[in-house]
């Protein structure tokens, strides 16, 4: 029980950066870390502004979603189960409603491979969701599995915001953030100019080259396996 709480307090901590860095607004966004070996998850609570945000108060469901503790738990509870039944190599979850990623699901576009750093996520682009579902619902849930499939790390979610999934919860809030980035820059591409993409064969030569991205560090982005 000792790893849910030090958790707890970890969940928390990134909460309030995201909220400091800009990718959430209000009671915006959630975060998510699952304990299969405990068969619980926890998870930021429903309509919490993150600078009241305390240890005690993250959900705990069990992996049916049943509550177990803290409070109520977020409005994407679904979506979060539904990631962790589908990907047995994440176990963290950040979904952020950072704004220019929000710019872009509402313009229907997906991140093409404008930067080398869109490798980060698994494949040549950041995709977005195919069809807008109503936030909580299980068919957003289903959406953001069926988009992340078995090999990425990040989506757009259509008229929404962005997810980032990681082994751990450093590795998905990475994610989310340079998610963000290159969200950033698309759009200011787009308002000026046409992008110069990198190839396939470019994107494969970052993805290996990312295998042992921070290595040395050990703080590496990428998951270790």
């Amino acid at each position: 029980m000792k790893d849910l709480e030090q958790t707890k307090v970890a969940i928390v901590d990134i909460a309030r950066r995201m909220w400091r860095e800009g990718l959430v607004r209000g009671t915006a966004g959630n975060i998510s870390c699952v304990f299969r070996n405990l068969n619980v998850m926890l998870i930021t609570p429903t309509g919490v502004d993150y600078e009241r945000l305390l240890p005690e108060h993250i959900s705990v469901v069990d992996l049916d979603g049943r509550p177990i503790g803290g409070l109520s738990p977020s409005s994407e509870t679904f979506m979060h189960l539904g990631i962790y039944k589908k990907r047995s190599d994440v176990n963290t979850v950040v979904h952020t409603h950072s704004q220019f990623a929000a710019v872009l699901s509402i313009l229907g576009h997906e991140i093409p491979s404008v930067h080398y750093m869109v490798a980060l996520f698994g494949g040549d682009k950041i995709s977005l969701t195919t069809t807008y579902q109503l936030y909580g619902s299980q068919e957003l849930a289903m959406e953001t599995v069926k988009g992340l499939g078995e090999q990425y790390y990040g989506i757009i979610l259509r008229n929404h915001g962005a997810v980032a999934v990681g082994d751990k919860l450093s590795t998905a809030y990475s994610r989310a953030v340079v998610l963000e980035e290159m969200a950033t820059l698309y759009y200011y591409v787009l308002a000026t100019g046409q992008p110069n993409l990198l190839t396939h064969v470019q994107m494969d030569e970052m993805k290996a080259k990312l295998g042992t991205y921070g290595l040395s560090n050990g703080l590496a982005l990428a998951d270790e396996g």
